[in-house]
C-alpha cells in the first residue's frame, strides 16, 4: 500500500488545473461536454495529497472515440477504476457507477476520472466539493 502524504494547501493547485483542462479541452472538444477540477485539491485551503483530480464529463463512456482524444493530450486510458464504489443504501443500476481511468503519461501526478453525465457517480463529484467549497467548517473538519 503506498504511503499518502496530505501537504499543505498550494495556491498553484487552481492554476495547474486550467492548464490541464484547456489541454484536455482542446483536443477531446465537443466529446467533453464539461472538464472539472474536482477532490481535495479544487476546495480553496485544504489540506490534500499533491494530486490533481479531475472529472471529465462524456455523453458516454466510448473508449474507441475518447483514447486517441485522451493520447493526444498525453494521457492513457488504463484498466484500473472502471467503477466507482457504491455508498451503501443506493439504488438503480451498477452501470450508475461506471467510469474510464485515465492517467498521464508524463509529468505531473494526476486522477482523471471519466463519468456519463447526469449518473450519481458524475453528480457526486461535484457536490462534495461545492459543499466543501460552500461550507469551510466541514472542509476543515
Amino acid at each position: 500500500m503506498p504511503i499518502v502524504t496530505v501537504v499543505a494547501p498550494s495556491e498553484t493547485w487552481a492554476a495547474e488545473f486550467g492548464s490541464v483542462g484547456a489541454r484536455l479541452r482542446n483536443e477531446l472538444g465537443a466529446l467533453a461536454l464539461r472538464i472539472d477540477h474536482i477532490g481535495s485539491t479544487a476546495v480553496p485551503g485544504l489540506a490534500a495529497k499533491d494530486i490533481l483530480d479531475i472529472q471529465v464529463t462524456v455523453g458516454a463512456l466510448d473508449e474507441a472515440h475518447l483514447a486517441p482524444a485522451f493520447e493526444r493530450a498525453g494521457f492513457r486510458l488504463t484498466s484500473r477504476n472502471r467503477s466507482d464504489h457504491q455508498p451503501p443504501g443506493t439504488g438503480g443500476p451498477a452501470s450508475d457507477w461506471q467510469k474510464l481511468y485515465v492517467e498521464p503519461v508524463h509529468g505531473r501526478p494526476m486522477n482523471v476520472h471519466v463519468r456519463v453525465a447526469g449518473r450519481p457517480n458524475q453528480r457526486y463529484a461535484l457536490l462534495c466539493r461545492d459543499f466543501l467549497r460552500a461550507h469551510p467548517t466541514a472542509a476543515d473538519a
